[in-house]
């Protein structure tokens, strides 16, 4: 944060020194006034807090040029403190702009006083010494308070699905952003690991679920029918691999299409999260990626750039648009690694003169443009102009070669031929070569020579070497023939363990055509016996092996295998491929990749999958599947929820049914339920490769909550979706009123989180209509009335049939 501050505050300083010297001209043998200035902030401050002392003078030192010419010295500051007592600073020598900066911790509430002052000094311009009066700054209060001052707050980590970019206030979010450069050496046949010393990628988050993004076919692949049956189309293992280099900035995924099976037609340019194709470079290829942090007066930031390399001849391109930008020619062989800022920077040990150099392409570009930009043009710089320094080494027998370079140290060896047969001698030895050791005297010049660190030490294995890489200063070396491997200690030289106990199963003596890595303190080896072996790589013990289990008929091997490029690990995580060096037709079927907790070798997901190591950032992980020609990205994606409430006027004491669903939202699974991490990995199969849908689907958990006509928030249950994605839940309110209803799907390691709401309103229920009470009936009312009615009726009836039967008689 206060280097951030810095740069900022000298920029403005630089701006007023320039438009300061454009003012005063330059005279012979002059007296020329100078002003001191001086802030303390920030005021107020916290006891215990930092402050940021800045000081400087109103003109740089004339003669002052980037990291050459004059520096004011002599400052001295004077602080004194609320007790009175006085403390006097010597400040450092002022930077090219002519100023400088501390930090200063207060102890003690009260108000303090800061003054700086110049003692004044002469500069040499050509043949003339001019001098530069004394000053002294203002004085400055600063007042130190017992409550502390608070700075912004950060900014949560996302629960939600993010996309790049990634606001530049998000301070803290990097932890989830990382980058694959390819920046590695070319393996056996093709593919660059993330950087020299293999595939261990440090930086962000990777997946922990199989679920799938996308796919995109880059090739034909699968069977091919008619006539051919069965048989695959070829997927270029392994002389002509596809997919290379893949590289990911930015949320970009870049990589090289082939034409045919010997040929590059150009450089595709996706977004890393739907897949989408935002550019292709016809007849452009690349071999790796640079992100460069450039700090300079004028220039703050990171520069991205993509490089192809042929022979000696490097070709820059811009990675946001593909355009080439310039050629350096001939830029030095060797081993290629990053520069403290991410600048390139090529060792070449030369064993026939015994000479290391060091050649960096940032002294390249900077003989293209002056050091306060970033401005480098073409069409075509000379790179004889970037060898840092060159030096002799110590003459050891045989023709010493670099081996591995890793934390500052340069590990190389000499193999001898009057070893016995069957027997591998070799000669090792080891240089100091962080940056920080080999450095330029007093009058800017770098050594003509080094010593070695160690070495030359001698030492004869029985049977032939692969060379792992290194960790926590180990150097692990595996002898073939003896299935074992060794730790060298590359600071010191001795062996500090080995052998191992030799590996039970025979197909392990194909270690050196199979894959290991390193990371975190541990060694990892994969092979053809179907094994990942874990060694602490400090101790050399076997902390854990895990097995791909048997394959049954479908190999030969009695398991599924690994073979070179098998491994990648980040976020805590290992992910391995099986796969094969010469795969025949049809495919073997169960070939897998598997995600395995990198500590404790506890398996945590797999899927059918053939093909080489994933590629990792961001949270996402990138490989070609061989079983059908097509790039998969893994990774967590965006879900949707919607909700329906019905009905949507009811009345108080009847229940609402709440329904909705949970589909994926990614882009090649939109639309599709969202299921449990459980049965993640046989539902992506069914969805991307056509094998058989699962039966024992689950859904996941909705929690549902309402915001009731009290404005109280409450939840009110939990349910899960089916197969499909949906759901239902039934509820009767239990007050009347207006409901805003809410279904929350927390997230899973395979979905972000997401949530939908609607509303429905519940009537008071209607008063009941009161129904007069009669009174009981009497004896009398039940029984005689009743009666009576009847006889007198009966009476009538009788009467009627007398007088109708007498005058039928007078007729």
């Amino acid at each position: 944060m206060l280097k951030k501050q810095v740069i900022s505050v000298m920029t403005l300083i630089l701006l007023m020194l320039t438009a300061s010297a454009i003012n005063v001209p330059l005279t012979d043998a002059a007296d020329y006034p100078t002003y001191f200035f001086l802030t303390v902030q920030p005021d107020p401050i916290g006891v215990g807090q930092t402050a940021n002392v800045v000081y400087w003078l109103d003109r740089a030192p004339p003669t002052a040029a980037g990291s050459r010419g004059d520096r004011w010295q002599g400052w001295k500051l004077e602080i004194t403190s609320p007790d009175g007592k006085t403390e006097t600073i010597n400040l450092a020598d002022s930077d090219a702009a002519g100023s400088g900066i501390i930090k200063y911790t207060p102890s003690d509430v009260g108000t303090y006083f800061f003054k700086a002052y110049f003692p004044g000094q002469n500069i040499t311009q050509g043949n003339t010494v001019n001098w530069y009066k004394p000053s002294e700054s203002i004085k400055v209060e600063l007042t130190v308070q017992e409550e502390q001052i608070q700075s912004l707050p950060f900014p949560p980590l996302p629960t939600e699905y993010w996309t790049r970019p990634i606001n530049a206030q998000n301070y803290g979010w990097h932890q989830l952003a990382g980058y694959w450069l390819g920046a590695g050496s070319a393996g056996p046949h093709g593919p660059r690991s993330y950087n020299s010393n293999g595939n261990f990628n440090p930086y962000g988050s990777a997946p922990d679920s199989p679920h799938i993004m996308w796919t995109r076919e880059i090739a034909f692949g699968g069977v091919v029918g008619g006539e051919f049956e069965d048989t695959n189309y070829f997927p270029g293992e392994t002389y002509d691999r596809k997919f290379q280099p893949p590289i990911i900035m930015q949320g970009r995924l870049y990589f090289n299409q082939r034409l045919g099976t010997n040929l590059w037609q150009g450089l595709y340019c996706l977004d890393l999260q739907t897949g989408e194709e935002l550019w292709f470079k016809n007849g452009t290829t690349i071999t790796f990626g640079q992100l460069v942090n450039w700090q300079t007066p004028n220039v703050h930031g990171v520069m991205p750039h993509l490089w192809s390399v042929s022979g000696s001849t490097y070709k820059m391109y811009d990675a946001f648009t593909g355009d080439w930008i310039l050629d350096i020619a001939n830029v030095s062989s060797g081993t290629m690694v990053f520069g403290p800022n991410g600048e390139i920077l090529i060792y070449r040990l030369a064993g026939a003169t015994n000479t290391l150099s060091l050649w960096n392409s940032s002294k390249v570009l900077v003989e293209s443009m002056t050091e306060w930009y970033y401005r480098p043009v073409g069409p075509l710089l000379d790179g004889n102009k970037g060898y840092e320094w060159t030096v002799k080494v110590p003459d050891i027998p045989g023709s010493q070669s670099l081996l591995k370079i890793k934390d500052g140290v340069l590990y190389a060896r000499a193999t001898y031929t009057d070893a016995a047969p069957g027997t591998t001698k070799v000669g090792d030895v080891a240089y100091d070569v962080s940056l920080d050791t080999i450095q330029k005297d007093g009058n800017g010049q770098y050594p003509t020579s080094i010593n070695n660190l160690w070495g030359p030490v001698n030492r004869t294995f029985e049977g032939s070497l692969l060379n792992g890489h290194i960790d926590k200063n180990i150097l692990p070396v595996f002898v073939k023939e003896q299935m074992v491997w060794y730790g060298i200690n590359t600071r010191t030289g001795k062996l500090a363990w080995g052998p191992t106990q030799p590996y039970e199963n025979s197909w392990g003596v194909y270690q050196p055509y199979a894959d290991w890595q390193s990371a975190n303190g541990i060694l990892y080896a994969a092979g053809y016996d179907g094994m990942i072996h874990a060694y602490n790589i400090t101790t050399g013990e076997n902390i854990w092996n895990w097995y791909t289990d048997s394959s049954g008929f479908e190999t030969v091997y009695g398991h599924y295998v690994f073979k070179d490029s098998a491994m990648s690990i980040c976020d805590g995580k290992l992910y391995a491929v099986t796969n094969e060096h010469s795969p025949s037709t049809p495919l073997y079927r169960g070939s897998k990749m598997y995600c395995i907790d990198a500590v404790t070798g506890q398996g945590l997901w797999n899927i059918s999958f053939w093909g080489l190591y994933p590629v990792i950032a961001d949270g996402y992980a990138l490989s070609f599947n061989y079983y059908d020609g097509r790039v998969y990205c893994f990774g967590k994606g965006p879900s949707e929820t919607t909700i329906v409430a019905s009905p949507k006027v009811s009345v108080f004491g009847s229940s609402v049914l709440i329904e909705g669903t949970v589909t994926d939202q990614s882009e090649g699974a939109k639309g599709n339920p969202a299921v449990s991490d459980s049965n993640m990995s046989k539902w992506m199969e069914y969805i991307y490769m056509q094998q058989p849908k699962p039966t024992n689907i689950l859904g996941v958990p909705v929690e549902l909550y309402v915001l009731d006509s009290n404005d109280n928030y409450r939840p009110i249950g939990t349910t899960t979706t089916d197969k499909d994605g949906y759901f239902s839940f039934s509820w009767a309110p239990d007050i009347p009123g207006k409901y805003t209803v809410y279904a929350t799907f927390e997230g899973s390691i395979s979905y972000y989180s997401s949530y939908a709401l609607t509303v429905f309103n519940v009537d008071p229920a209607p008063d009941a209509t009161i129904t007069p009470i009669q009174p009981p009936s009497t004896i009398v009312e039940q029984y005689f009335i009743p009666v009576a009615v009847g006889l007198f009726i009966l009476g009538i009836i009788i009467l009627f049939m007398l007088i109708l039967s007498m005058l039928k008689k007078r007729e």
